[in-house]
């Protein structure tokens, strides 16, 4: 599933890379100390801040450890990388829920401040 998402927002598809995400008012995304609630919301928040492939740049995830909690749930722990022309976002820390049955879509996100330098 994370390997799609790189796929799909290194291909300007935000609406894609949204798939990963469980489609539901339940999905959180935190960053900068602000807390996005429900997937539409955050689908939105992501246009708004990458409105374009220049704003999305190359991301790349590394250093994935994943945990499996339960039949149906894991924990992912790792880093991102944002490179984009005008400016490099360093790799920082990625937690993120995957519930297995449902393709492994995400029903939580926690980004660090550092995600808020990207236009938040």
């Amino acid at each position: 599933m994370l390997d799609q998402q790189v796929k799909d927002w290194n291909a300007g598809d935000v609406v894609k890379f949204m798939r990963g995400y469980d489609r539901s008012e339940k999905t959180r995304f935190a960053s900068g100390g602000n807390i996005t609630l429900g997937w539409q919301s955050v689908l939105e928040r992501y246009q708004r801040t990458y409105s374009d492939k220049a704003a999305m740049g190359t991301l790349t995830f590394s250093d994935i450890d994943i945990t499996v909690v339960s039949e149906d749930s894991a924990l992912a722990f790792g880093r991102w990388h944002l490179k984009r022309e005008k400016d490099d976002l360093p790799a920082s820390s990625r937690s993120c829920s995957e519930r297995r049955p449902m393709v492994g879509r995400l029903f939580t996100t926690i980004l660090p401040a550092a995600e808020r330098k990207a236009g938040d």
